[in-house]
């Protein structure tokens, strides 16, 4: 009877062990893999869409917005007064002193490079799969990575001056990157990056989606970051 029991409990714990992989290795639910996800145009679409997202404020407050629509800009330029300006970090901003300690601040930082590391992967995903796609698409897909790249790291420079340069996707043990200078960053990224922009994008955007940057866009930032950087 102890040899029966023996060799069932074997046979179980066989077949529990031999099953587990099934149980463990799931799908994630909220999120979805690079490899399983850009298979599709409108999985680009979705990713394009998303990208410009990141740039825009998504709190009450439009205090988070990477790029554009952020009250720290325009409290800074006197384009309006914040109804808190008596408060800080309100009253040092609306007065043009935007320091590197200044309430959200440093999740800006952080916000614009998540912005860069979701253009670095769209420019590797539609590279890679560009043989599966019209032209066109490709080009429309390749111009808006490379432009809202490009002025990502017009933000970041005019802001923290050198910041590193961050142009592909990195493995954890190479994330510890140096910063580069600001006219290393201009020529050799952003400079480089819209005038792919200004190569793939269209005067009207693709398909009339209207919002997008277009190739004037693309080539109006170009002057701008020639201007700043006294070129």
């Amino acid at each position: 009877m102890k040899k029966i029991y023996v060799l069932l409990l074997s046979a179980f714990s066989f077949i529990m062990l031999s099953g587990c992989n099934d149980w463990i290795e799931l799908e994630p639910k909220d999120t979805v893999a690079n490899e399983n996800f850009f298979k599709t145009k409108d999985d680009f679409d979705q990713a394009v869409t998303g990208l410009y997202s990141m740039l825009r404020p998504l709190d009450d407050e439009a205090k988070d917005g990477a790029y554009f629509g952020n009250l720290y800009w325009e409290v800074c330029a006197d384009v309006c007064m914040y109804k808190n300006s008596w408060t800080q970090p309100w009253f040092d901003i609306s007065r043009g002193e935007l320091k590197s300690v200044t309430d959200n601040v440093a999740s800006l930082y952080q916000k614009v490079y998540a912005a860069i590391s979701w253009s670095n992967t769209i420019i590797e995903q539609i590279e890679a799969k560009q043989s599966e796609f019209p032209e066109d698409f490709v080009n429309y897909v390749k111009g808006q990575a490379h432009f809202v790249r490009a002025i990502c790291y017009i933000r970041l420079t005019s802001l923290w001056g050198p910041v590193p340069m961050i142009d592909r996707l990195y493995l954890p043990s190479e994330s510890k990157l140096p910063r580069s200078s600001v006219d290393d960053i201009t020529n050799q990224l952003i400079i480089p990056d819209l005038k792919i922009a200004v190569s793939c994008l269209e005067m009207t955007p693709y398909n009339n989606k209207w919002g997008l940057a277009t190739k004037q866009a693309a080539m109006g930032m170009r002057v701008r970051a020639y201007l700043y950087n006294k070129d």
